[in-house]
């Protein structure tokens, strides 16, 4: 285990999160039962007595969930001075690769902990909004959607603060990464081949991902923009699930603009494509990555509320909620877009 300041403020919030998440779990699954039976004297009034410890106990574990994201990327960096071999947190992110014992465990578990981040984060917003949602409502089908959500939160932030506190734990230091620079990338890696960054299919891959991004940014906001006008605006389910399938591909095309375009040309290292470069040496970017995040996160938002909200009683004010979260879609790509040229016209 390497001790140091991050090391030590991640591991606090770990064991935080994970004894929050599972009373959080604890409090969750108990109002569901309470939620789903109506044969129980005064269920109601019991669940009120426990409603508002759970939501803040449930505000608390989301606050935790979003600081846990950037710090875990706070912490491979503060790794990176510790192998001669590494340059960047790619490097630490192999660490333990191909090796024997417990070390072995550490890239799987890197890996579980980048896609359990934004997870975690998405299920925090989610509940945040149909709790919202419900408050305006109040009721009972939508409240039921909300404690299923907050269990969804509760059990996946255990899982990822459960695997965290494993990574901090397992020793490192005599396991050498077998990739130290990221301009080496293996196949797996982030960054594409040196044959697909010079051209894909004989079209130079630049000049498609410059035209791809924009124009597919801003074609995916002009949607969202004139799905949201109008007198009486009402996006119906098959739109909204259409739109969440275009923000996941749009943003595999950013990704790769981020890697292929940005990354070399703020970086002033036109032969490195390397997002993790790209958020430690340029901090303002992740405001920009951020947005483009949260826009996505807004569309699918949007689509829970449109499925939990289907019932006569709840679908008015829950589709004055999914234009709300299409809205701030709106504002989260268009920031994105603004953020990231900013970057690139100052570099």
């Amino acid at each position: 285990m390497i001790l140091n300041a991050y090391a030590v403020l991640d591991a606090f919030v770990s064991l935080l999160r994970l004894l929050v998440a599972m009373v959080v779990l604890t409090l969750g699954v108990t109002a569901w039962r309470r939620s789903s039976r109506t044969d129980v004297p005064n269920a109601s009034t019991t669940s009120e007595a426990h409603y508002y410890l759970m939501f803040l106990l449930a505000l608390l574990l989301m606050g935790l969930n979003v600081v846990s994201w950037p710090l875990l990327y706070l912490l491979l960096q503060s790794y990176v001075p510790e192998w001669s071999e590494t340059m960047c947190i790619f490097g630490v992110t192999q660490v333990g690769l191909n090796s024997m014992g417990p070390a072995r465990f550490l890239p799987h578990l890197i890996s579980t902990l980048q896609v359990t981040k934004p997870a975690v984060v998405f299920l925090s917003g989610a509940w945040l909004v149909l709790h919202l949602c419900n408050r305006t409502i109040g009721s009972s089908s939508l409240k039921r959607c909300t404690y299923i959500v907050l269990i969804g939160q509760s059990l996946f932030a255990g899982i990822d603060a459960a695997a965290e506190s494993a990574y901090l734990g397992i020793p490192k230091k005599a396991s050498l990464p077998s990739v130290g620079c990221c301009t080496v990338a293996p196949p797996h890696s982030l960054s594409l081949s040196p044959t697909l960054e010079s051209e894909w299919f004989g079209i130079p891959s630049t000049p498609v991902l410059w035209s791809g991004y924009y124009l597919l940014n801003a074609g995916l906001i002009a949607t969202l923009f004139l799905a949201t006008i109008g007198h009486s605006p009402k996006l119906p389910a098959v739109s909204l699930k259409i739109l969440l399938v275009a923000a996941g591909a749009i943003g595999v095309v950013s990704w790769l603009f981020l890697a292929e375009i940005a990354a070399p040309v703020m970086l002033h290292l036109p032969q490195h494509h390397c997002i993790y470069d790209l958020i430690s040496k340029v901090p303002e970017m992740n405001l920009g990555i951020g947005l483009h995040v949260f826009g996505i996160f807004s569309i699918g938002w949007a689509n829970l509320v449109a499925w939990c909200g289907d019932s006569s009683d709840v679908k008015p004010v829950a589709q004055h909620w999914t234009q709300s979260l299409v809205r701030l879609a709106i504002h989260g790509y268009g920031g994105s877009i603004v953020m990231i040229s900013s970057g690139l016209l100052m570099a």
